[in-house]
């Protein structure tokens, strides 16, 4: 097997308030053989790029505002691409954006839901404890029957109203930190410059 360029050693360190991606050329931004999805229409930021992106202004997220800087290799292209570049990378993060709050309205449903037919067995559960602690059926069963029950229904219930409270809680915590970042991306001040590789 033959190798090409050797692979560059690439430190991921930001400056606050700025990100800064390096490409050969514009094109590079995007991916051309992805299909847009909707409701994306235009072309698709490279998933790296992208992800590289998010997760930079989310380790800054105490910035209000973020400066995205596209540092391009070879020459760039006419002001107009440039600029046309800079508004399809803010519709891009905007529509990711979209799809990111659609996420926390289904979450924040499905996980209210689910805490809907969880409650009824916490309540069961909750009379069983009631009664387990109070000896009145300790001499109807056998010894250490009523505390197995009870434990069986302490586990039943809490892993019915686990997902529920993960969904509530932390996943919609989760979305929201992304979603926080999308908009920052959305709004950002894209700039673009030329950088002859080293």
């Amino acid at each position: 097997m033959t190798l090409g360029a050797s692979e560059p050693l690439v430190h991921l360190t930001q400056t606050t308030g700025r990100v800064e991606v390096r490409v050969r050329d514009l094109g590079a931004l995007f991916d051309p053989e992805a299909t847009p999805g909707y409701p994306h229409e235009g072309p698709m930021v490279n998933p790296s790029i992208a992800e590289f992106l998010i997760d930079a202004v989310r380790e800054q997220r105490h910035q209000p505002k973020v400066e995205v800087v596209v540092i391009v290799e070879k020459p760039p292209s006419d002001p107009e691409m440039e600029s046309r570049v800079r508004a399809q990378l803010g519709r891009f993060f905007a529509n990711e954006a979209e799809l990111v709050g659609l996420q926390i309205r289904v979450n924040r449903t499905e996980g209210l839901e689910s805490l809907r037919y969880a409650l009824p067995l916490v309540v069961l559960a909750g009379l069983v404890a009631v009664i387990a602690s109070s000896g009145v059926l300790e001499g109807e069963l056998p010894p250490g029957l009523l505390s197995f029950i009870y434990v069986v229904f302490v586990v039943v219930v809490w892993v019915l109203i686990w997902d529920p409270i993960e969904m509530i809680l932390f996943d919609s915590h989760l979305f929201r930190l992304r979603m926080r970042a999308l908009r920052k991306l959305e709004s950002a001040t894209y700039t673009v410059v030329r950088h002859p590789p080293t």
